[in-house]
């Protein structure tokens, strides 16, 4: 569990009467790209280590396609944000 900067909460919950695990991860992303790759870092850290279900929630502060923004915004950003989703 880490929860500044660019905080991250991990928590796991299972069912007695079931066999399964599911982990539970909320998020936040800080303002800048490079406060944020540290976050996407430890994400994808996460999941490789991650062996059940996963359900990461939050606010990532940042978009998948230029056009959900009516803002100018870098392709890094996105490239980024994108590449973390995608591993």
């Amino acid at each position: 569990m880490r929860v500044m900067p660019g905080w991250m909460w991990h928590s796991n919950y299972g069912a007695n009467d079931r066999d399964y695990l599911i982990n539970f991860t909320a998020t936040y992303g800080l303002h800048t790209i490079e406060d944020r790759k540290e976050l996407w870092s430890a994400i994808e850290n996460l999941n490789s280590n991650v062996q059940n279900s996963q359900l990461i929630m939050g606010d990532f502060n940042s978009i998948l396609k230029g056009k959900d923004r009516s803002t100018l915004v870098m392709d890094a950003e996105i490239r980024d944000f994108e590449d973390m989703m995608n591993n």
